[in-house]
Parts: C-alpha cells; structure tokens; sequence
C-alpha cells in the first residue's frame, strides 16, 4: 500500500468518481461489499441458465442491470457537471495498480474500493442489457457467453481486490468467496 494524490470527481460513498494517477481517464470507485454483491448476484444467475430459469432470473437480472446503469449514469453525469476537473486532489491509499481493476481506499471512506473505468463500467451495463434482449429471444447460448463473462469480469476485480488487502493485512468486508 501507498499514499499518492489522486484527483477526486465525486466523493459520494456508493458512487465516489476518482482518477487513479497512472490512468488518463477517471472511473468508479465501487464499495468492496458492492463488488462483491454484484460478483454474487452474476454468480447466482449462471445455474439458471443450464437447467429451467428460474422464476425470479428475469428480476435478478434487471436488478444488476439497473445497478450498473444507476453507476453508470451517476459517472457519466458527474463527469459532465464537473466538465472533466476534479472538485479535490486527496492523499489516497493504492493497494493495487492492476490495470482497469485499482484497488484504492477514498480518504473520507472507511473500505477500499475497485475503480472501474467508464468504458468498462458501460461494457458491463451493455452486456445485461444484451442478455435480457437474447433471452427474450430465446438465445440461451449466447445468455450464457455473456453472464460467463460478466462474473469472470466481477471474480478478477473480487480475487485482485481480496490479494491487494491481504498482501496488506487489511480485513475483508465481506465474506470469502467459495467458487
């Protein structure tokens, strides 16, 4: 872990905008608990897929597809009130540096979070939107491709989240995940 000046967009505590300082653009900085929420939340809905769907897929699926487009709008709009320029510059603790999945802890909160870039964020958003038009379609295969690929994309930042705060005896809040 390192303290480094990173420039601050947005200081809310569910949806803090922040520049990491090796990345030219700013991203979302999501609540270790809420990282792993929607890690959990993309997890749960693969069993569906391969046996009959459940009932409650389709509201767990617009459930995690309105939490990525309420992020997703919340950092499209801070970037447009601010114009781009950070309200603050604050000392911020960088447990990693991995590329597009930083590990960093907003000096007015009390949890690291995961910052993920815009184009990430909105490649997330975009993918459950195209899962809900495929399952209405009834394509499941490619339901299936891109719910496999959302929670692949969710377990790397959940796995580099749990080793950045390991590598520095920082507890975890929330539990170990068992797949």
């Amino acid at each position: 872990m390192r303290l480094e000046q990173v420039e601050i967009y947005e200081d809310d505590q569910d949806f803090a905008v922040m520049r990491h300082p090796g990345r030219h653009n700013p991203g979302s900085l999501i609540p270790g608990r809420t990282l792993y929420a929607l890690y959990i939340a993309a997890r749960e809905l693969m069993p569906a897929v391969d046996g009959p769907l459940a009932v409650d897929f389709s509201r767990k699926l617009d459930a995690l597809r309105d939490d990525l487009g309420e992020r997703l709008f919340e950092y499209e709009e801070v970037l447009r009130l601010t114009r781009r320029q950070p309200i603050s510059i604050a000392e911020t603790e960088i447990y990693s540096d991995a590329t597009n999945a930083a590990v960093m802890r907003h000096p007015d909160h009390a949890e690291p979070g995961s910052l993920l870039q815009g184009d990430t964020l909105s490649s997330l958003y975009h993918r459950t939107c195209d899962i809900a038009r495929d399952l209405n379609a009834g394509e499941m295969e490619e339901v299936r491709l891109e719910l496999e690929g959302i929670q692949q994309a969710f377990g790397v930042r959940v796995r580099i989240y749990l080793e950045a705060l390991a590598a520095v005896g920082r507890t975890v809040p929330f539990p170990a995940p068992d797949g």
